[in-house]
């Protein structure tokens, strides 16, 4: 790898292959289920700012290069990001983007405290998912989703993102061979397990989606039980496939109606 090519990777692209996933996949899901243009704008303006994470992050870098880079892809990311944002303001109504302002505080705190404090802190990590899954929750409201099967799909994705983010942060301390806990990540899938079928029952979000959590259930179990030699690589490969499957099959269940 040259200089140049290095300095594009440090300054232009987040390097955990896992947050492209935890971020593309409620928006995606989002305009599956509930496509509408401002929906669009909005999931395109915040893939945007998810890029912009990492030059503003690298741009306290030291080296000079890196920074000068980081500013370019900075300014370049938020000025799409904000035009998007503004086209999809103009083809939405407020009360729908409220959820989105929220996302934005959380996404800040998330920054603030990564720049100032260690971005490896569990409880900051946490932030960034869910402030995806609020955004998640205003694109399918500007979809014109009632607000009640809206809520019940905004708990559906955290079960996605809020399990898998404990699921992966012990795993890798299983990976490690650091100390780890397994029962509260299986009592955090089998809450949200519970949470989904009695939406079901009430008929404010499908069935289909109970068995894609069962399915991360599952998963989390045989990663724990599994002893052979992995990579993060494989983990972060693993964790995609997974995630692309309780899209299809989240999606398939609200466009169903299973």
């Amino acid at each position: 790898m040259t200089e140049k090519q290095y300095v594009i990777k440090q300054s232009a692209f987040p390097p955990e292959h896992g947050s492209w996933g935890l971020t593309l996949e409620p928006l995606v899901l989002g305009l599956l289920i509930s496509y509408s243009t401002g929906g669009l704008f909005l999931a395109l303006a915040s893939f945007f700012f998810f890029l912009a994470h990492q030059p503003v992050r690298m741009f306290f870098a030291k080296n000079p290069e890196i920074k000068k880079a980081s500013f370019v892809f900075a300014l370049l990311y938020l000025s799409v990001a904000v035009v998007c944002l503004v086209i999809a303001f103009n083809n939405s109504a407020f009360p729908d983007f409220i959820p989105f302002l929220v996302a934005l505080f959380l996404m800040s705190v998330f920054l603030i405290y990564e720049l100032t404090v260690s971005k490896n802190e569990f409880g900051a990590r946490l932030i960034a998912p869910v402030s995806i899954d609020f955004i998640a929750l205003s694109i399918v409201l500007i979809g014109g989703m009632e607000f009640t099967n809206a809520f019940a799909f905004l708990l559906i994705i955290a079960s996605r993102s809020v399990q898998s983010s404990f699921y992966i942060h012990e795993l890798l301390k299983k990976f490690k061979q650091k100390p780890f806990k397994t029962f509260y990540v299986h009592v955090i899938g089998v809450a949200f397990l519970i949470v989904a079928i009695l939406l079901a029952l009430e008929n404010y979000a499908p069935v289909l989606p109970s068995l894609a959590i069962v399915i991360l259930i599952l998963r989390a179990y045989a990663g724990f039980k599994n002893n052979k030699k992995t990579t993060i690589k494989k983990i972060g490969i693993l964790e995609f496939v997974y995630g692309i499957l309780f899209v299809v099959i989240t999606a398939l269940g609200y466009l169903a109606g299973i």
